[in-house]
């Protein structure tokens, strides 16, 4: 028994001691894949290297391995030895891990690249589309400057055009009054004689002039009294100028008392010569018969230009004047007959 224990226990640590044995040489070996001598036909021989513990690389030892792995591989004996290990490195053909590893990198830098190249053509594309909206923006800026500044020149044209309408209407204008003026300026005695045949309706004295309006109202209102008739022909001379407005107050406390139509006339005169405005420029021989019917409120109904004084512009003025007077209460109701224009 004890033979046999102690022959298992040697057994046993033998086996101990090899294992032992072969994991430190596996773990404190060479890191180096060892090649076998016995080459394959379709492989090349490789060119192989010899180092020893400390120096790799070109040494005399290579040099010695290598002329002996030759020769071994012809069949043929050298003399020597070396000791050492025999590594082979493959010339022609490649890892495949560096391969692969190689191509991994190469494809990660062309998709960098074309990663770049994307980023650089969309950074182009947008500076182009940006280029052209500023390009199209300038474009219609110009076309609506354009359009304002024919805006503005058709509105100053078609000022400039108006203005010389006008002008030239106002020219006309002054040429007609102008040449009704002279033509007017021709016969003043005529002119100046008429005014005395209507209101005196018989021979009257020059000096006498002045007193007529009261007059011509008493004679009126004879000769319209058989008939029954409620209007009333009234006619009253007024000044052109401001100034001679007072003169023909001193006739309302004389002329026609005996008919009661002094006073209220005389305020009539006064009315209408602060309505009446005659147009500036005119010959001052002008002169206009005008009737205008009052109706029962003292509102004017109508006004008539009897007799023409021949420019447009004094016989409206003579009636916009009429239609501005306000009427003493005693001539409502009535028709009244005014003279525009001097009596001497």
């Amino acid at each position: 028994m004890e033979a046999r224990a102690f022959k298992w226990a040697l057994r046993g640590s033998i086996l101990t001691y090899a294992l032992m044995v072969f994991g430190l040489f596996i773990c404190f070996g060479p890191n180096r894949k060892t090649v076998s001598l016995v080459i394959p036909r379709s492989q090349k021989p490789a060119v192989v290297g010899f180092y020893t513990g400390k120096s790799r690389g070109k040494s005399r030892g290579n040099t010695v391995a290598l002329a002996h792995m030759r020769a071994k591989m012809k069949g043929k004996r050298t003399a020597g030895s070396v000791s050492g290990h025999v590594v082979a490195k493959p010339v022609d053909r490649k890892d495949n891990k560096t391969t692969v590893k190689k191509s991994q990198k190469l494809s990660k830098r062309e998709a960098l690249r074309e990663v770049a190249r994307q980023k650089a053509l969309e950074k182009k594309q947008a500076a182009k589309k940006q280029q052209e909206q500023a390009q199209k923006q300038e474009l219609e800026r110009q076309v609506r400057e354009q359009r304002e500044a024919a805006r503005l020149r058709r509105e100053k044209n078609l000022a400039a055009q108006k203005s010389a309408e006008k002008a030239a209407a106002v020219q006309a204008k002054k040429a007609a009054v102008s040449s009704k003026v002279l033509e007017e300026k021709k016969k003043p005695e005529h002119k100046k004689s008429e005014p005395v045949k209507e209101i005196g309706k018989k021979p009257v004295p020059e000096e006498i002039q002045p007193v007529v309006p009261t007059k011509e109202v008493s004679l009126d209102t004879r000769k319209e009294q058989p008939q029954q008739d409620s209007q009333e022909t009234i006619e009253t001379a007024v000044p052109e100028v401001a100034e001679e407005f007072g003169v023909n107050e001193e006739y309302g406390d004389e002329g026609g008392a005996d008919e009661g139509y002094s006073r209220e006339g005389a305020a009539l005169i006064r009315s209408i010569g602060r309505a009446w405005k005659p147009p500036r420029g005119l010959s001052p021989a002008l002169s206009a018969r005008l009737v205008v019917s009052l109706g029962a409120k003292g509102t004017v109904e109508k006004i008539v230009i009897e007799k023409k004084s021949g420019v447009l512009a004094f016989d409206m003025a003579a009636k916009a004047s009429l239609w501005r007077t306000e009427y003493p209460q005693a001539f409502w109701g009535k028709n009244i007959a005014v003279f525009f224009g001097r009596t001497k």
